[in-house]
């Protein structure tokens, strides 16, 4: 990384959905944790309006004039998140005058739906707090990189990911009602069990998916179903409510949403009394749902899991984050990791796919400053 003079260094986790995929959209409770793998930055502020980003892999750096960043569209997509928060900033605070040079390097796989595009957007509003002596909570924070995503990158994405990333503490689980959102911490202690991503080989870009389409869906499925009743988000939505649904894709969406809110409460529960155990048939049975109510896994997603699923080790396996390509999670026995990883992976070299799966171990983290 480059050495700045006078330089801070700020880390910004990723994170992974446990359970309550496509709910924080829908109001309803999520699972999220933040990871030990995520964004380290090293940073100083400038004199002048400039903003120079660095980023390791990346062939040129970003250089930006704070107050003409709407003249800056066509850039890389890498940096796209960067550009977008500082829009959003800006036009929260448009006296902002004081630029900043900033390297960043990425533990994160690329696209893997460990949500790195958040935590850039974390990143970049963080700094450019701390660079104008702005005293902005983190919850105002993670709103303002959620309406970056809406505004400037046509995702319109939940709040939960900004949210986590935030909040997120080392070795708790966040448990976000995204109807607030309001959250609590659950500790986070899967002992003889170790979390375990498992990265399908696919890119995942939501701007380039029909991710706005299942939201669109549960729109659609919400206003009809509040033609008969008083709810304000989808997640409020009971099983008897389904019959009022005719098309078959607002009622595969709507059951889903309603089947993966009810596994969340279970799960609640089983962190709660530190049964773990009771985790493994909830997160089969939500990469069921993802498979046949949201249609979001796919072919690769869907045999890792069967290979992960499968193995005695795994007590078990999900599609994690939005779908459409990306990252699956996992709880496997910590003693039986190595032998797990290459099970599986030989599992799915048997397949003949032109993809290069990965099995990441984790921890949990949270963001630090030096």
């Amino acid at each position: 990384m480059k050495s700045f003079n006078s330089s801070s260094r700020l880390f910004v986790p990723g994170r992974i959905n446990l359970l309550g995929e496509h709910l924080d959209y829908n109001g309803g409770p999520v699972l999220p944790f933040t990871l030990d793998k995520g964004l380290t930055a090293v940073w100083r502020p400038r004199d002048d309006h400039r903003v120079q980003i660095y980023s390791q892999g990346q062939p040129t750096a970003l250089e930006l004039d704070l107050r003409d960043l709407a003249s800056h569209f066509d850039v890389n997509p890498w940096y796209r998140p960067s550009l977008a928060m500082l829009r959003m900033m800006m036009e929260s605070y448009p006296g902002a005058s004081r630029g900043f040079s900033v390297d960043i390097a990425s533990t994160l796989p690329p696209a893997a739906g460990l949500s790195s595009s958040a935590a850039t957007e974390i990143l970049m509003g963080w700094i450019f707090c701390r660079v104008q002596n702005i005293d902005l909570p983190r919850s105002e924070l993670a709103l303002a990189a959620q309406k970056a995503e809406h505004r400037f990158l046509n995702v319109r994405c939940g709040i939960m990911d900004m949210w986590a990333i935030a909040h997120g503490r080392k070795n708790f689980i966040t448990h976000i009602d995204c109807s607030g959102p309001i959250h609590q911490y659950l500790p986070l202690y899967p002992e003889p069990w170790h979390i375990v991503i498992l990265h399908s080989g696919i890119s995942r870009r939501l701007e380039s998916s029909e991710y706005n389409d299942r939201r669109a869906a549960c729109e659609r499925a919400l206003a009809r179903l509040r033609q008969r009743h008083p709810i304000t988000h989808l997640a409020e939505a009971e099983p008897e409510m389904l019959a009022l649904l005719e098309d078959p894709i607002e009622f595969r969406r709507t059951r889903h949403v309603i089947t993966e809110t009810q596994r969340v409460y279970q799960a609640i529960e089983a962190l709660t009394r530190g049964t773990i155990e009771a985790l493994g048939p909830l997160l089969k049975e939500s990469h069921a749902s993802l498979r046949a109510d949201y249609e979001v896994t796919g072919a690769p997603a869907d045999a890792i899991a069967e290979a992960a699923n499968n193995h005695p080790a795994c007590l078990g396996c999900r599609l994690t984050g939005a779908g459409f390509g990306g990252c699956l999670v996992a709880l496997v026995f910590k003693n039986e990791v190595k032998q797990f990883e290459r099970d599986v992976l030989e599992n799915l070299r048997l397949l003949n796919w032109d993809l290069q799966p990965q099995i990441i171990p984790v921890e949990s983290g949270e963001i630090r400053e030096d």
